[in-house]
């Protein structure tokens, strides 16, 4: 779409110190991340020590699902994807455990404040949606 973001450092180069690690999605940027041996190992540790992981648009289906992340998990993805989620929701966002899925662009601010929500609690998640002018 044009649209080209430029890292300022490396997964090899950063330290696992992330309150959520969140894979994006597009159909694409999803392959991407499957193709990631480094993102594959970081996202198995997390999910191993219960540590927040969040996906949205086809990252669920594409990056987490093939990990046996989703394994035995409510989530959701795309809708066109569904069939790779085993126990898809068709909700906008979904909570299962340490794993928090959404389904595309258009759920984008829920995902965000359903992260901070489990991050910082309730209150300040509505207080940043009331700012936003979002009806949280």
């Amino acid at each position: 779409r044009g649209l080209v973001l430029t890292a300022d450092a490396l997964l090899a180069d950063v330290e696992d110190d992330f309150d959520v690690l969140v894979c994006p999605g597009g159909n694409l940027g999803a392959h991407n991340q499957a193709a990631s041996k480094a993102l594959a190992a970081l996202l198995n540790t997390r999910h191993e020590k219960r540590q927040w992981i969040a996906a949205i648009c086809a990252a669920p289906a594409v990056v987490l699902a093939p990990l046996g992340i989703l394994q035995g998990r409510k989530a959701t993805g795309f809708p066109s994807l569904r069939e790779a989620i085993s126990e898809y929701c068709d909700d906008p966002v979904v909570i299962d455990g340490h794993i928090i899925t959404s389904q595309g662009p258009a759920t984008a601010a829920q995902l965000a404040l359903s992260i901070l929500k489990v991050l910082q609690g309730e209150e300040v998640a509505k207080d940043v949606a009331t700012s936003a002018l979002y009806h949280f």
